[in-house]
């Protein structure tokens, strides 16, 4: 049993910040990469029929389509799985935490004399 499951809560609180600002730090260098997408998009001839640029804010993603119908992701292929691996990570360790709530919410207390069955 944890002696101090607060510091799993603590864990968890650090791996959901950690997420949320390599979150943040991937979009903002995805929205200037949107900028730039212009010119990214225009150095081939572009898809005319479609949009030229799509995205998705989660998962991450900033795609350029062609008119030969290929395209090019904008975003680095280790952000999500970092991104998802740090959330996965936060699950963990709430799930972890609150077994440990549970523990010691249900466990006897040290010090306490239990009552016996055979007492009367």
């Amino acid at each position: 049993m944890l002696r101090h499951p607060w510091r799993l809560l603590g864990g968890a609180g650090a791996s959901l910040l950690a997420s949320f600002l390599f979150y943040c730090s991937a979009s903002q260098r995805a929205v200037i990469l949107l900028r730039a997408a212009s010119d990214i998009c225009s150095a081939h001839p572009v898809a005319v029929d479609g949009p030229i640029l799509e995205g998705s804010f989660f998962p991450l993603s900033n795609r350029c389509h062609w008119k030969d119908g290929s395209s090019t992701q904008l975003v680095s292929p280790l952000v999500n799985p970092i991104l998802f691996l740090l959330l996965g990570l936060t699950l963990a360790l709430v799930v972890l935490w609150i077994r440990a709530l549970i523990e010691k919410i249900l466990s006897p207390r040290r010090g306490v004399e239990q009552p016996s069955a055979g007492r009367r």
